[in-house]
């Protein structure tokens, strides 16, 4: 499977399995392709999503749990992941989005 150069990139408050769960068994044409979650040693909470690859209706999405201790509230906010083919796409992508932006507003 060819991950879409943009994907539509989704973070839950430890919810993140339950949400890709259900919203897959919802919707047509649809599955997990990769669900990985933290061990014991990892930075998250373990048996929390790392990350997770799925489509809805044929559509590529990503998702993963926040950190623990990062409670974010619900918001109307959605992340993109871009796929870059090597650093200076990415240097070039940042540089532009970042331009004028305050500090922290452009992820990477």
């Amino acid at each position: 499977m060819d991950i879409p150069k943009i994907t539509t990139f989704l973070m839950f408050n430890n919810q993140a399995e339950e949400a890709v769960k259900l919203y897959t068994s919802l919707f047509e044409d649809s599955e997990i392709i990769t669900m990985a979650k933290y061990g014991e040693n990892g930075p998250g909470d373990p048996g929390t999503v790392q990350h997770s690859i799925f489509t809805l209706n044929g559509q590529v999405f990503m998702a993963i749990d926040a950190n623990s201790g990062t409670e974010l509230p619900m918001n109307p906010a959605i992340s993109l992941f871009v796929t870059v083919k090597d650093t200076i796409e990415m240097e070039r992508l940042f540089n532009g989005l970042k331009d004028g932006s305050p500090p922290n507003v452009v992820g990477i």
